[in-house]
C-alpha cells in the first residue's frame, strides 16, 4: 500500500517541479542570455508485486537547457567579429574625416599653392603676389601638421582605449572564473546549475565584445585571444598592455616578451587601427610632405629672389655629426653622389666664375663639404659642430648663387682689342654639357662680312652657327639652343679663337642643398614637422622665382610650376596631388569595405540570433500549455492519492 502512495507522491513532486521550471521560463522570457529549461521525466524502477513488475512512479531525470552548442559558438564568434569591424569602421571614418574632402582640406590648400605660383609667374616682382604665394605655402604646411596632429591624437586615445579594454577583459575574466567555481561545485553535488551556466554564457558573450573567446562547455574552460589566455576556475591568466615606440602589444601578465594574437572583439579592432591603419596613413602623409619638400626645395634652392645673389646663407636642417660621412647619418633627405655648382660674382666688374664641387656622401662629412667651399676664391664655408649646421659667406664685394648659370667675362682671343663675351640663360637640356665656341675666320665683330662663331657640343656636333659679322649689333644675344644665349661686344678675333662654356642642367645633382636646407622654401621634414622657411615669411622677396635676379625673370618659378605635373611619387607613377588623391581614395575605400563587412556580419548575427531564439528562447504560449499539462497531472495525481486513501479506508473498515 505504501508503494501505491509513493507512486502518487512521485507524480505530485514531478508535476510540481515541472510547474517550477515553467514558472522560471516565463519569468525569464525576456532575460538576455537565458536558455529555456526543459524538465526531463523518467519512470522509476519497477518492483515485483503479486507476480508482476509494477511501476513505482515517476521522477525528474534532469533539467536541461535548450542549447545548441555549435550555434552558440557561431553566435559568440559573430559577436567578436562584428565588434572588431564596428571598432575599425568608426576609426576609419574618423581618419577619412581627418584627411578631409570639404572646404579647407589639404587637397584644396595644395591646389591653391600651385595656383598662386602660376599667378605669380605673370608678375614675379609683385610683392602682393609674392606674399600670397608664401602664405599659400604656409597653409599647406599648417594643413599637413594639423592632419598629422589629429592622427597622433587618435593614437594617444587608442592607447588609452586599449588599456581600458584590457582592464575590462580582466574584470569579466575574474567574474567568469568565480562563476566557474560555483558551477563545478554544483556539478560535483549532482545538481544542474543551469542558471549559473546561463550567466556564464552571457558573460562569455559580453567578453566577446572585447576579445575573441571560445567556451569549452564540457570542461568549463574559456579560451581568450586564440587560447593565449585561459579562464577555468579560480585560476586565470590576466592580460597586460605593452606600449612600445611604434606599436602597442597585448601580452600575458608576467610574460611581456610574447605578444598575443588578438583575433576579434573591440581589442582586435583597436590594435589593427593603432598598429596598422593609422601608421599607414601617417606614412602616406609623410610621403606627401617629403615629396613636396624634395621637389620644390630642390628647385627653389638653385634659384634666387628679386634681391639677387647671396652674401651669406646657412643650413636650415642640421646633421647629428659633422665629422662623419654623410651616408652614415640618418638624414631626413639623403644625399646622393653628384655635383654642386656654385657661381661667384664680382659685384664691381660683373665677372662671374662657375665652380664645381664634388659630393661623395660615402667619403665626405659636413666639414669636408665646407672645405670645398673654402677652396673657392672669395667664398667661405664654416661648420657649427654643436648645431650640425653649415654657413656659407663671401668676401666683401662678392656674391654667390647655385643657379648653375655660365661664367661670364670670357676673352675670345689674347689680342688687345678682343671682345668680351656674355653667356646667359638656364640650360634646359636634361644632361650637362661642355660647349665649345670657335671663330672660323679673322675679323671684327659687327663689321667683317661672313664672320661666323660656330658652337659645338661635347660630342663635336655643331649645334649653332652664329653670324657675328656685318649686320650684327654688338651686345645683342644670339640663341645657341636649350635656353642659352651668347652676346659679344665689339672687338677683333682671329681664325681658330675659341672658348668653352660649362652648360649646367642640374646645378645640384646630389640633393645636398635640400638635405641641408640651404635656400629652401621649407624647413623640417615629414607631415608633423614641416614649416616654411622663417626668412621667407619675414621677407617674401627672397622667394626664389628667378635664375638671374632680374625682377621680371620667372624661369625658376616656371620650373617649380612644372613640378606640379611631375610624377615624383609612387616610383614615378603619380604626381603629388594624385598621390594625396589616392590616399583619400584609400581611406574612402577602407570605410566602404568595412561598412560592407559590418552589414554582412550584422545579417549573419541576426540570422544566428533568430535560430538561437527558436531553439533556446521562451515562447510563453507554449509554456502556458505545459503549465496546464503539469497542472492536470498534479490534479490527477492528487485525485489518485485521494481515491487510494478512500479505498484503503474502506478496506480497513471491511477487515474490521
Amino acid at each position: 500500500m505504501t508503494a501505491d502512495f509513493s507512486v502518487g507522491l512521485s507524480a505530485l513532486q514531478a508535476a510540481r517541479t515541472g510547474l517550477d521550471v515553467v514558472a522560471q521560463n516565463v519569468a525569464n522570457a525576456n532575460t538576455p542570455g537565458y536558455h529555456r529549461q526543459i524538465t526531463r521525466l523518467v519512470d522509476k524502477m519497477p518492483v515485483e508485486l503479486r507476480g508482476f513488475f509494477i511501476g513505482t512512479g515517476v521522477e525528474v531525470g534532469h533539467i536541461d537547457r535548450a542549447r545548441h552548442e555549435m550555434l552558440e559558438q557561431s553566435l559568440t564568434k559573430g559577436i567578436y567579429r562584428q565588434s572588431a569591424a564596428d571598432t575599425e569602421l568608426a576609426a576609419a571614418r574618423q581618419i577619412e574625416a581627418v584627411l578631409g574632402t570639404g572646404s579647407g582640406a589639404f587637397s584644396d590648400r595644395l591646389q591653391q599653392f600651385f595656383e598662386s605660383l602660376e599667378a605669380l609667374s605673370a608678375r614675379p616682382h609683385d610683392p602682393v603676389l609674392r606674399q600670397s604665394t608664401v602664405d599659400r605655402a604656409n597653409e599647406v604646411t599648417v594643413s599637413l601638421r594639423d592632419m598629422s596632429s589629429q592622427l597622433d591624437r587618435m593614437v594617444f586615445d587608442l592607447d588609452q582605449q586599449v588599456q581600458d579594454t584590457v582592464a575590462r577583459i580582466n574584470d569579466i575574466g575574474a567574474e567568469i572564473a568565480s562563476l566557474n567555481d560555483s558551477i563545478r561545485e554544483a556539478k560535483a553535488r549532482g545538481l544542474y546549475p543551469n542558471d549559473m551556466q546561463d550567466k556564464r554564457d552571457q558573460l562569455v558573450n559580453d567578453l566577446a565584445q572585447y576579445v575573441d573567446v571560445r567556451l569549452d562547455n564540457v570542461h568549463d574552460v574559456v579560451q581568450v585571444a586564440n587560447a593565449g589566455s585561459l579562464i577555468s576556475t579560480g585560476d586565470r591568466t590576466a592580460l597586460n598592455v605593452q606600449i612600445d615606440q611604434d606599436e602597442i602589444r597585448v601580452t600575458r601578465k608576467g610574460d611581456d616578451e610574447h605578444t598575443l594574437t588578438i583575433g576579434g572583439g573591440k581589442l582586435a579592432g583597436l590594435l589593427n587601427v593603432r598598429n596598422q591603419l593609422i601608421p599607414q596613413f601617417q606614412e602616406r602623409l609623410d610621403l606627401v610632405a617629403d615629396g613636396l619638400t624634395s621637389t620644390i626645395d630642390g628647385q627653389h634652392a638653385v634659384g634666387i629672389g628679386i634681391e639677387g645673389r647671396f652674401t651669406s646663407l646657412h643650413s636650415g636642417r642640421h646633421v647629428s655629426d659633422g665629422t662623419v660621412p654623410l651616408s652614415t647619418l640618418d638624414l631626413d633627405y639623403p644625399v646622393d653622389s653628384g655635383t654642386l655648382f656654385v657661381g661667384v660674382t664680382d659685384e664691381a666688374t660683373g665677372i662671374r666664375t662657375l665652380h664645381e664641387i664634388t659630393i661623395d656622401p660615402d667619403g665626405q662629412s659636413l666639414l669636408d663639404i665646407a672645405d670645398q667651399f673654402n677652396a673657392i676664391a672669395h667664398l667661405r664655408g664654416r661648420v657649427d659642430l654643436n648645431q650640425g649646421m653649415l654657413a656659407i659667406s663671401t668676401d666683401e664685394g662678392y656674391s654667390f648663387d647655385f643657379t648653375g648659370l655660365p661664367a661670364t667675362g670670357f676673352l675670345a682671343s689674347a689680342g688687345a682689342n678682343a671682345p668680351t663675351v656674355d653667356v646667359a640663360g638656364a640650360f634646359t637640356s636634361p644632361i650637362d654639357d661642355q660647349l665649345q665656341v670657335t671663330f672660323t675666320t679673322d675679323g671684327a665683330i659687327g663689321t667683317t662680312e661672313d664672320l661666323i662663331a660656330e658652337v659645338r657640343d661635347s660630342a663635336g656636333s655643331v649645334i649653332a652657327t652664329l653670324p657675328v659679322g656685318a649686320g650684327y649689333e654688338a651686345g645683342r644675344p644670339l640663341e645657341i639652343g636649350n635656353g642659352m644665349t651668347i652676346s659679344f661686344s665689339s672687338g677683333d678675333v682671329a681664325n681658330g679663337d675659341s672658348f668653352s662654356v660649362q652648360a649646367v642642367s642640374r646645378s645640384d645633382s646630389s640633393g645636398i642643398l635640400t638635405s641641408l636646407g640651404i635656400n629652401t622654401l621649407f624647413t623640417g621634414s615629414g607631415a608633423s614637422n614641416l614649416n616654411i622657411n622663417a626668412q621667407l615669411l619675414e621677407n617674401p622677396a627672397l622667394l626664389a622665382t628667378s635664375r638671374t635676379g632680374l625682377p621680371a625673370d620667372g624661369t625658376n618659378l616656371a620650373s617649380m610650376i612644372a613640378l606640379r605635373d611631375a610624377a615624383v611619387m609612387s616610383n614615378g607613377r603619380l604626381t603629388i596631388e594624385e598621390h594625396f588623391a589616392e590616399t583619400l581614395s584609400q581611406a574612402g575605400s577602407k570605410v566602404q569595405t568595412l561598412a560592407e563587412d559590418q552589414d554582412h556580419l550584422q545579417l549573419i548575427h541576426d540570422s544566428l540570433l533568430e535560430q538561437r531564439n527558436s531553439i533556446s528562447g521562451v515562447d510563453t504560449n507554449e509554456e502556458l500549455v505545459r503549465m496546464l499539462q503539469y497542472q492536470q497531472a498534479f490534479q490527477a495525481a492528487a485525485r489518485y492519492i485521494q481515491t487510494l486513501a478512500e479505498t484503503s479506508n474502506e478496506l480497513f473498515r471491511i477487515l474490521g
